[in-house]
């Protein structure tokens, strides 16, 4: 059935997609957070070749704490010279310090120089030139010795080839300048490109040993991964200095391996060039390839390297790399790779050297915005057609199908355009609709359920009074089996034995102690259950029999009163129509033939003889062109019987099948004769109550007959033996349903039921048992007749809405009106038929 809300979840949608685009501008964490989990999934999936490294890099790694922004140098001087020492005997290609390396003796140089100056200036010393001079000699020697802060700045200064991280302070606090130390190897960029490379709240600090980092070969800056964009997977490659803009360790590590001088390296604002390799930029930041940073490299123990005074011969010509094992804390925020690999600064550095060498490159130009927006939109309102038309368990499956197609969005961007989309947003945004849709179907299935449970009850309570006992027992069971249902169904069930419904009565305590002990229902089950209290008892459902006017009557009785029992035409709701012959008028009838023994109790055989009797007799008085003429009434033995005109045709049961449906002005025609029948009946104060396919005789000749008047009225407030409710369900109207008073509109329900089959060939309600069935004749709304057949005129749509209004008093007040409007669409119909051909 058509969604009756679809513009809410529209609204609903775009209201969502506008807040998500609103936040979009304030680039909150949560987003931040879900575009990389987003942007590592994406990777691992990502279609170009990730080139294995050439060997080039070689990591040495110290054992020791955790590295934070500024930490105590992880090696000694003294450790760290040696360290570079041995290297240079290895001949390593370069050296590169990924911590800030400070003094650990700045006063010794002077104070040496004091006690220098203090020995010389002394008169036992100062008068002999042999002693003065040892003392000159011994202090140098001392001070080779000693001052490994000054043995460590004249080694870096001879190797030539090491290059130094230079400390970065957090927080806005710059450290303080030493004198006119200017950095090497910075670089120049526009203002356009340099105002990217700025960072609130980080400061580049002047080293306090000056005198290390000049001798250095180089230096570059350890502010390794960016919080901004992709937090963890964007690199830093500049920061914007008073002189320039300082690259980074990875730059300069990439400039080394590609053989670039500075002179070779252009910055802009959407690219950095290092000799061949052309980087994109986004917003002054690479975007890093998460499976680059995981990968592992050689690496050696720096404390094995020492205690054997020896490198490996592995590290000949090699890039070598100086860290630390334990991961790297930046930010305040511990550095991994992709789902938790925790990395350390080395590592990190050898891998983003390796993304800006070998690729591949992300970027993300200026239109990205734009398509995520489109992608925000589409899943957004695919979220608001799908959910609201599925139920919560599909809703369910639903949901990571949308979250699927835009992380595969996102895959296709990256892998075929190297494009990185945030698709966050997306994800939010069908989140969010499944979220909805789902309170809001729950709240409504809540407000639903509590109306059903009091339909049911009251439907139950209902049938029960109009004794169609199997009925009351469904609405009942419909309803949550706590101790107030369990009161309803343990009156019912004593009622059912009063009228000797035993079976219906085993069932209904049988239910009732599915929650335990109640009142005597145990007792009562057990009695039910003894042959003595019910004979030929059968728990699992009455016995079935032969009908009570099977084939084997005609053979048996070819005569009825005057009546020549020819052959079986149908079987009715009660009884059997059968092809007669008057003997007396020698002329065919249609006999139907009904034995109330079969259907009633003994004490309502009477009543309902006398009512049937009373009611055809009535009916027999009709006189209309559209409703078949009643001959006779009578009684033969135990059997009753109605004699009726013999008409030549079908009734309109063959045409209710999709495949098998009149013509539209056909259709018309007959429900026009139907309805002018029933006018005509209604003036009479005759209510048919069982207007239905079967009961309507479509002749050869085209016209029609309507069959069964005063029958349902005589039966319709009885009860079975069997407790089966009497009449066709699909066709009754609520009230009749709901046993309230009925009048002529009653007839009018019914036949905007049989308008709705006989137009799209199926039934306005149906359900998959007689108890859901009721439920939605009392309670849905019918379909569109236009949705299942578009070609019917919109009047005829509007005749049919207003037939099967639930409320009488918005039906039409009479079959007289109904018939008018249809009458006036025929004309305009014929009217419109006449002008086309005449065109």
């Amino acid at each position: 059935m058509k969604n009756r809300y679809p513009k809410a979840y529209i609204v609903l949608a775009s209201m969502i997609i506008a807040v998500l685009a609103a936040l979009s501008f304030l680039d909150l964490s949560f987003f931040k957070y879900l575009d990389r989990l987003a942007y590592d999934a994406e990777s691992l999936f990502h279609t170009k070749s990730i080139q294995a490294d050439d060997h080039e890099f070689v990591l040495l790694l110290a054992d020791t704490p955790p590295m934070t922004q500024m930490p105590a140098p992880p090696l000694g001087n003294r450790d760290l010279a040696r360290l570079i020492g041995i290297l240079e005997e290895r001949k390593v290609k370069q050296i590169l310090i990924t911590f800030p390396v400070t003094r650990e003796n700045p006063e010794f140089p002077q104070a040496l120089e004091q006690l220098r100056k203090k020995l010389l200036a002394d008169p036992g010393i100062r008068n002999k030139g042999s002693t003065k001079s040892r003392v000159t000699r011994y202090c140098r020697e001392l001070e080779n010795l000693l001052d490994w802060d000054s043995i460590l700045a004249k080694r870096v200064q001879d190797s030539g080839n090491v290059w130094i991280a230079l400390p970065v302070a957090g927080e806005g606090k710059a450290l303080k300048p030493a004198g006119e130390w200017v950095p090497k190897a910075l670089f120049r960029a526009d203002k356009n490109a340099s105002r990217y490379f700025q960072i609130e709240g980080i400061r580049i600090a002047s080293p306090a040993f000056v005198e290390l980092y000049s001798a250095s070969a180089g230096i570059g800056h350890n502010l390794l991964v960016s919080d901004d964009g992709l937090p963890g997977r964007m690199h830093q490659p500049f920061l914007t200095t008073n002189f320039g803009l300082l690259p980074s360790l990875p730059v300069l590590l990439a400039m080394n391996y590609l053989g670039a001088t500075p002179s070779q390296v252009e910055i802009s604002a959407r690219q950095l060039k290092i000799g061949p390799r052309v980087v994109p930029l986004c917003h002054g930041l690479i975007i890093l390839c998460p499976t680059r940073l995981g990968r592992d490299f050689t690496s050696y123990s720096i404390s094995e390297i020492l205690k054997n005074n020896r490198a490996p011969l592995e590290l000949h010509n090699k890039i070598v790399i100086v860290g630390i094992k334990a991961p790297l804390v930046q930010m305040g925020k511990p550095v991994t790779a992709p789902f938790g690999k925790p990395l350390s600064a080395a590592q990190l550095v050898a891998g983003i050297a390796e993304n800006i060498i070998h690729g591949p490159y992300i970027t993300r130009p200026n239109g990205a915005q734009f398509l995520e927006f489109v992608l925000m939109v589409l899943v957004g309102f695919l979220g608001a057609f799908l959910f609201p038309r599925a139920r919560y368990l599909s809703s369910a499956l639903l949901l990571p199908l949308l979250v699927l197609l835009s992380l595969f969005t996102g895959w296709v961007f990256l892998s075929f355009f190297g494009i990185w989309l945030k698709v966050s947003y997306a994800v939010t945004a069908a989140v969010a609709m499944f979220v909805l849709c789902s309170s809001i179907q729950i709240m409504q299935l809540d407000r639903v359920t509590k109306e059903a449970i009091e339909a049911n009850r009251l439907l139950g309570l209902n049938f029960q009074k109009q004794g169609v006992m199997d009925l009351a027992f469904e609405r009942f069971k419909m309803c949550p089996l706590n101790n107030v249902t369990r009161d309803l169904i343990y009156e019912m069930a004593q009622e059912c034995e009063n009228r000797g419904l035993n079976t219906l009565a085993w069932q209904a305590y049988s239910y009732i102690l599915k929650r335990g002990e109640f009142r005597d229902a145990a007792k009562r089950l057990a009695e039910l259950e003894t042959l003595e209290k019910f004979p030929g008892f059968d728990p699992q459902g009455a016995r079935k029999r032969e009908g009570p006017l099977s084939e084997s009557f005609i053979q048996q009785r070819k005569m009825l009163g005057k009546y020549q029992v020819i052959e079986r035409l149908g079987k009715g709701t009660m009884g059997y129509v059968y092809k007669a012959v008057d003997t007396t008028m020698n002329r065919p009838v249609a006999l139907k033939i009904i034995r109330f023994s079969d259907e009633f109790d003994e004490d309502l055989i009477s009543e309902i003889r006398e009512r049937f009797f009373r009611e055809a007799e009535i009916a027999g008085q009709l006189n209309h062109p559209s409703i078949v003429t009643v001959y006779d009434v009578g009684e033969n033995r135990d059997l009753t019987f109605m004699a009726m005109e013999y008409l030549e045709g079908h009734d309109l049961e063959r045409y209710c099948n999709p495949d098998n449906l009149l013509p539209l002005m056909k259709v018309l025609e007959i429900v026009y004769q139907i309805a002018d029948a029933l006018d005509y009946a209604h003036q009479k104060g005759v209510i048919h109550r069982d207007i239905k396919p079967a009961n309507i005789m479509l002749l050869k000749n085209g016209t029609v007959k309507v069959m069964d008047f005063g029958i349902a009225k005589a039966v319709s407030t009885s009860r079975t033996k069997t407790g089966v409710i009497l009449g066709t369900p699909n066709y009754m109207s609520p009230e009749q349903i709901m046993g309230h008073t009925m009048d002529a509109r009653s007839d009018i329900f019914s036949l905007g039921v049989l308008f709705f089959q006989l137009l799209t060939g199926q039934l306005p309600f149906h359900a998959d048992n007689l108890s859901s069935l009721l439920y939605q004749i009392t309670q849905a709304r019918h379909p569109s007749v236009r949705e299942l057949r578009p070609r019917i005129p919109k009047a005829c749509e509007q005749i049919v809405d207003k037939a099967l209004a639930k409320s009488r008093e918005n039906r039409f007040k009479s079959a007289r009106d109904m018939k008018r409007y249809i009458h006036l669409l025929i004309l305009r119909l014929k009217e419109i038929r006449s002008k086309t051909r005449s065109n």
